[in-house]
């Protein structure tokens, strides 16, 4: 059983005015960790107060122990707060560490202790610094008493697990995940995956393997809970479910059972229980406890589903699972939302935008197209062969199956690409949505991200596939000028040949996606407005 722990966090009215009442409600970060578990009680990185601050709970209060600014991915480790702090950017992060005051904080209990890090790589603290391994890794972490555990992946050979100075080989070709060593530094559980087959096992220091492997979906960050319990994140559509295994037995105990939702970010607290963040299409995300030895409970106790039902098409290739959810009467229309790659049409993707939509009469459509990541390997859909041919063929699929009324496609990032296709294949469309999304492939070339350029070089990837004209459909285009993933230039120069009807809005001092209330404001009502008009 779980449940919510301290009070909702603060409405955030003040922040978000001429926005939809969705983006009041506030939710933990997206970035995990989203919380840390301290002596003095759970501290959250949450939007409550806008941007990201930190708040620790205190009695029945949420009290913020962070002044203005963006402080992330809060930490606890020897007897010290660490947490990265940056700008609208997100490019560079400091880290800061400090002792949590008892009382009020003072404005200077955090200070610098490194510069130069990145909002979302895996940075594991040994009390002062975080770990960098001398060699590039798949999954990092210190163990109990210091010593650095990370994974080492090669394209030919078995990968090697690096223990201090002993190193394990692994199955070749098999990439590790995720990793978690034990409190008493003498077991390791590591999360492989290779291709689409995905398995978990326990490891000792000399690389023998305790108990039986799972297969179960894992998602990543694994946490011990005691001697003989892990804690794990399991994906099996349309969920991600914190789990409990035994890795001695292979006994599996699945937490909230039936409630429809995500679980991000796990924490083991100090009186047995078990933390996690969770959402659902209801629910922002907010921070939940579950007793680990607390048995599943009766049916009758069991919170009820959510209102969002799942659907399943026959794609072109394989199984499409959807989330549809329906506003109260009758829709005016659907919206479909494309979700980034390589993720998946999980609840936070969409969060506050999504809920709007319904509450202004919108169906909205979520599909995992190919290359979702979606692990379920019952629906898994797997790769395309080429992006932007068979996955925009099931993005058509999904909106005319599923579309009632007018028909607007949307996506962010390169969901918006798809969206933008769909919209060109398909005349009933009224009108496409790209946040931080492009309209050519070639435009990603200006790109300096390397996982985009790895993307580009993939050999699913052909630029011929862009159409030859520019899109006849009005798009709405919403773009930050600090985007360096998607890089603004480009989405400036096309949008001074979109069709009649077409917005663009560019975001000062945006990255890549809406980060901040103040673009929220600058775009979502105009995008309501111009809706409004399909």
């Amino acid at each position: 059983m779980s449940r919510r722990w301290g009070p909702p966090l603060p409405e955030r009215h003040a922040h978000c005015a001429g926005l939809p009442d969705p983006f009041a409600r506030p939710q933990l970060d997206h970035h995990a960790p989203s919380f840390a578990l301290t002596p003095q009680g759970p501290v959250v990185s949450s939007d409550a107060w806008s941007q990201r601050r930190l708040a620790i709970l205190r009695g029945h209060t949420w009290q913020p122990v962070t002044a203005d600014g963006w402080h992330r991915e809060p930490r606890w480790a020897g007897g010290q707060l660490f947490t990265l702090a940056h700008g609208r950017s997100e490019q560079s992060a400091t880290g800061l560490a400090g002792a949590l005051p008892p009382g009020p904080p003072t404005s200077d209990w955090l200070q610098p202790v490194t510069e130069g890090l990145r909002l979302g790589e895996v940075h594991c603290w040994d009390g002062s610094r975080p770990l960098r391994p001398k060699r590039p890794a798949t999954a990092m972490a210190l163990d109990p008493r210091g010593e650095p555990v990370h994974a080492q992946w090669q394209e030919t050979g078995p990968g090697i697990l690096h223990w201090g100075q002993v190193r394990i080989a692994l199955p070749p070709g098999a990439r590790v995940q995720d990793l978690a060593v034990s409190d008493d530094s003498r077991l390791c559980v590591i999360s492989l995956r290779s291709g689409q087959h995905l398995r978990t096992l326990c490891l000792t220091r000399q690389g023998k393997t305790v108990g039986p492997p799972t297969s179960l979906p894992v998602t990543g960050h694994a946490v011990w809970v005691s001697p003989s319990t892990v804690a794990l994140l399991v994906s099996t559509w349309p969920s991600v479910h914190p789990t409990l295994w035994n890795p001695h037995t292979g006994s599996i105990q699945t937490l909230n059972r039936d409630r429809v939702g995500v679980a991000e970010t796990l924490g083991a607290a100090d009186d047995g229980q078990l933390a996690f963040s969770w959402t659902t299409p209801d629910t922002p995300r907010h921070l939940r406890r579950a007793a680990t030895d607390a048995p599943d409970p009766p049916p009758e106790r069991r919170a009820k589903a959510s209102t969002t039902r799942q659907e399943t098409i026959q794609g072109h290739q394989g199984p499409l699972p959807c989330l549809v959810q329906d506003p109260p009467a009758e829709p005016r229309g659907t919206v479909v939302l494309f979700h980034g790659g390589p993720n998946g049409a999980h609840y936070a993707t969409w969060s506050a935008l999504g809920e709007s939509l319904t509450a202004a009469g919108w169906r909205v459509v979520r599909p995992n197209l190919q290359g979702s990541r979606i692990l379920d390997t019952t629906l898994a859909p797997g790769p395309p062969s080429r992006y932007g041919a068979e996955d925009v063929d099931d993005a058509c699929l999904v909106t005319i199956r599923l579309g009632r009324g007018t028909l607007v496609v949307a996506g962010h990032s390169y969901g918006g690409y798809i969206a933008s296709r769909v919209a060109q294949r398909l005349p009933v469309v009224r009108g496409a949505v790209l946040i931080s999304g492009f309209l050519r492939i070639t435009d990603l070339k200006e790109s300096p991200e390397k996982q985009v350029g790895d993307f580009l070089h993939s050999p699913r990837v052909d630029p011929t596939l862009d159409p030859p004209h520019m899109p006849r459909t009005p798009h709405f285009v919403i773009h930050g000028d600090r985007d360096t993933r998607i890089p603004v230039a480009a989405m400036r120069r096309r949008s001074e040949h979109l069709p009649a009807g077409s917005e663009y809005v560019e975001l000062p001092g945006e990255p890549h996606g809406l980060t901040s209330d103040t673009a929220a404001r600058a775009a979502i009502p105009r995008l309501f407005t111009w809706l409004d008009k399909r």
